[in-house]
């Protein structure tokens, strides 16, 4: 490829527009991986600090945010990488409309014409030039692709200059393409772009008649519908559907599916006004102008297929692994066919060394297999797709299995968690096992206390001198309520016992006038309690229960059963209107009754006391 002549070796060589220190900033990187024109991985790309010459670590390439925007993004596509190869130059050398033109070159064949970038039709429309200016060649972007003269291309209005554009340079890895031997052409840190044979841009007559019949579609696609394309129409395209022409991708433009293509970079889509607003960067165009961004011809796509293929061969460029044929010319003057067109520098001599000649050598064969490279791209290119759809299953794959687990995990839990809910209910029902027993116990318990409380009351009834028909509706009345039957029957008792302890009284008082009145039962019962030593005593006992057998037989017998039905027809109240609790009543009146009982049976048993000497008995 000539001598290397870097800035360390040939300091003689006046050149302009060198390598400078990086001004890109991380913001730049965010920014254009937002747009997706690099890759999302912090490990694909190196920002170059401060140095002045670029020196790229292995498996990376120099890059300028300009010739992002314009289409390109890598890995390479096939054509460019080819064209960098067979031209001699580096990507660094050239410039951003260089790059455009490229970009709209692959729209054109794949979106308008239905065919891969052609070779030939892009050496019947470009030349490679030089550029120079006043203070020698750029180093960085010296090389650039011309439309020629005689051609009535596509008019588009490009900027003349992108300012600073040399400034935002960093290094992006290049990652491989299977089918490739290599990626885009290693950097060498030359300083002038010396002119190569391979410029010399001859078509043989088979490929100037391919390319001849290819651009008169293209200058029927430029005046169709009665309007002159300018060139705008062709970068909405692209830019439209968030592709980059200049970037290997799975399939061509006229396969574009829609939305979810995999060709896009990024999945967003631009509004009309965000669109004509992109076109606009690219271009010279104020916003007073008007951008045209519809072509009277639709672009193709997978809904709208081209109605043939065109039967061209040699698609791209001869690359070192296609083994086509380079033919050397070893006369480097300038008379050349795009020797008018070129403005080189006449005092720059070049120099042809055995380098370039072994380089030259090493692409030589003497037949062109353009089969065997059509072969080899088309294995390529559906080994790549594979390669994604591949990648697009082990990813599906590998959620279908996440979602598994996820499933499996969520089963588990739902398992564990019937575990205990079956835990809990078995508590609950040996709990309300246990509350039913515990009530059926206290139930049981009531009823056994209701029943001595029942069997009690008859018991006190049948000591009152209730009649039989009386208590033997008591026994068989299984309705009653136990406990309103008790306190009937203690108010029954307490009246009846109030009524007697009346009687008593009066008769007390009359049979012994100037004794004390008892106040209370237990009072009038211990008047019936004396010594028996004392037959005195004994006289007065027998005396009073004879008395108090009359009294009960004279209430019994002025019709005290009317009065005690007629007084348990209510229950007694105190002075709020409460009811009065009886039960200590009852058991007074139990124990009382039972005292006179026992006194009674003892006084029958007791054999009547002598009389004193001198003293008459009474009479009975």
């Amino acid at each position: 490829m000539g001598k290397k002549k870097s800035g360390s070796t040939s300091e003689a060589v006046k050149v302009s527009r060198d390598w400078s220190a990086s001004a890109i900033s991380s913001r730049d990187i965010n920014k254009l991986r937002a747009l997706g024109f690099i890759s999302a991985s912090e490990e694909d790309i190196r920002l170059p600090g401060p140095i002045t010459r670029p020196k790229p670590p292995k498996g990376f390439t120099v890059m300028f945010a300009a010739f992002l925007f314009r289409g390109l993004s890598l890995p390479a596509h096939e054509f460019l990488r080819s064209l960098l190869f067979f031209y001699g130059i580096q990507l660094w050398q050239l410039t951003p409309n260089s790059i455009l033109h490229l970009s709209i070159f692959i729209t054109v064949c794949e979106a308008f014409l239905g065919i891969e970038p052609h070779w030939g039709l892009w050496r019947k429309i470009f030349y490679v030039k030089r550029h120079n200016d006043s203070n020698g060649p750029p180093v960085v972007g010296g090389v650039g692709f011309v439309v020629r003269k005689e051609v009535d291309y596509f008019d588009y209005p490009m900027k003349e200059s992108v300012q600073g554009w040399r400034n935002k340079w960093f290094y992006l890895r290049d990652p491989a393409v299977p089918g490739r031997r290599s990626n885009l052409p290693p950097f060498d840190d030359v300083l002038v772009a010396h002119k190569k044979k391979s410029w010399n841009n001859a078509l043989s007559p088979e490929e100037k008649a391919t390319a001849d019949e290819l651009f008169k579609q293209i200058v029927a696609l430029k005046n169709s519908g009665g309007m002159t394309m300018c060139g705008t129409e062709v970068v909405s395209v692209f830019l439209q559907r968030r592709v980059q022409p200049l970037m290997s991708r799975p399939h061509q433009l006229w396969l574009f599916t829609g939305k979810n293509d995999k060709s896009r970079v990024n999945s967003a889509d631009l509004s009309a006004e965000e669109l004509q607003n992109e076109v606009r960067r690219l271009t010279c165009l104020s916003t007073k102008d008007t951008i045209v961004l519809t072509s009277a011809r639709p672009p193709y796509d997978f809904k709208h297929l081209p109605s043939e293929v065109p039967a061209v061969t040699q698609c791209y460029p001869p690359s070192p692994e296609s083994g086509a044929v380079l033919e050397d010319d070893d006369d480097d003057s300038e008379g050349t066919e795009d020797a008018q067109h070129a403005l080189e520098d006449s005092d720059v001599q070049e120099e042809e060394t055995a380098e370039d000649d072994a380089f030259l050598k090493s692409r030589r064969r003497k037949q062109p297999i353009y089969a065997t490279v059509d072969a080899v791209a088309d294995f390529a290119e559906q080994f790549t797709r594979l390669e994604a759809e591949n990648a697009q299953l082990r990813k599906a794959i590998k959620s279908s299995a996440d979602q598994s687990i996820e499933a499996n995990r969520i089963a588990a839990d739902a398992k564990s968690e019937n575990a205990l809910l079956k835990e809990e209910v078995t508590r609950l029902k040996r709990q309300m096992k246990d509350d039913q027993d515990a009530r059926r116990a206290a139930a049981a318990a009531i009823d056994k206390k209701e029943g001595v409380l029942r069997e009690s009351v008859k018991d006190l009834l049948e000591a009152a001198n209730l009649t039989v028909n009386q208590r033997h509706q008591l026994r068989e009345d299984s309705t009653a309520d136990t406990l309103s039957l008790a306190t009937e029957s203690n108010v029954q008792i307490l009246r009846l016992l109030q009524k007697s302890k009346g009687a008593l009284s009066k008769l007390y008082s009359m049979i012994f006038p100037k004794a004390k009145l008892d106040k209370t039962l237990d009072e009038m019962a211990e008047a019936f309690l004396v010594d028996p030593s004392e037959p005195v005593e004994v006289l007065k006992r027998r005396s009073r229960l004879i008395g108090a057998v009359l009294t009960f037989q004279l209430l019994m017998g002025h019709g005290m059963g009317s009065e005690l039905e007629e007084f348990s027809k209510a229950l007694p109240v105190d002075d709020e209107n409460h009811l009065v609790d009886l039960e200590p009543f009852k058991r007074s009146a139990i124990t009382c009754a039972n005292r006179l009982l026992k006194l009674v049976d003892e006084a029958q048993a007791e054999p009547a006391p002598e009389s004193a000497p001198g003293s008459t008995s009474a009479d009975p």
